[in-house]
């Protein structure tokens, strides 16, 4: 069987916990919990990275700065786009699939929202190149949306002490039901 990655994509309080858990259940997965959001601000650094043009090999550099020692380009010490992608992906690969599963990936409640204030939702347009770029690292990996019945969710935990719940859940929905 392929190896592959499962990334849960959760708005909290919508049982993707559960989720996560009956998936571990399964020989060879290993999904990981919330990681902060750290794997959409590494989707971000990897969007700007990738929209970056004259970036070159630090090889490249070296050979041509023998050519013409003069020879500087402003990203010089930089590595270009392949090399930028590959270290991306082995540094999510370290910390997310530590143990070498056959499946592997992490749910996170904190995708498009920010969480700290729990009012501010990230455009459409960036959760949606934060996917693809995830994505673009990892082809055949697989989202999973998780969804509750949002009356019962605005009842649950820090959702029912925030004043604008209620709209930031169904823009998320709308996300999720756009990106598939």
């Amino acid at each position: 069987m392929d190896n592959y990655q499962v990334f849960i994509i959760s708005q909290g309080r919508d049982g993707s916990t559960l989720l996560l858990r009956i998936l571990n259940e399964i020989p060879g997965y290993n999904i990981y919990g919330e990681n902060f959001n750290m794997i959409g601000s590494m989707m971000d650094i990897h969007i700007g990275l990738n929209t970056i043009t004259g970036m070159i090999s630090r090889s490249d550099y070296d050979k041509k700065s023998i050519e013409n020692p003069k020879y500087k380009p402003s990203w010089y010490n930089s590595y270009n786009k392949d090399d930028v992608n590959k270290n991306i992906k082995g540094f999510l690969e370290s910390i997310i699939n530590d143990c070498d599963a056959r499946v592997w990936g992490c749910k996170e409640i904190r995708w498009a929202v920010d969480y700290q204030d729990k009012k501010t939702l990230i455009p459409y347009k960036q959760f949606h190149k934060r996917l693809d770029h995830l994505k673009s690292l990892y082809p055949n990996c697989k989202f999973i949306f998780t969804e509750r019945d949002l009356e019962s969710q605005l009842k649950s935990g820090w959702w029912q002490t925030t004043e604008n719940a209620r709209d930031i859940i169904s823009k998320l929905k709308k996300y999720y039901q756009r990106y598939m």
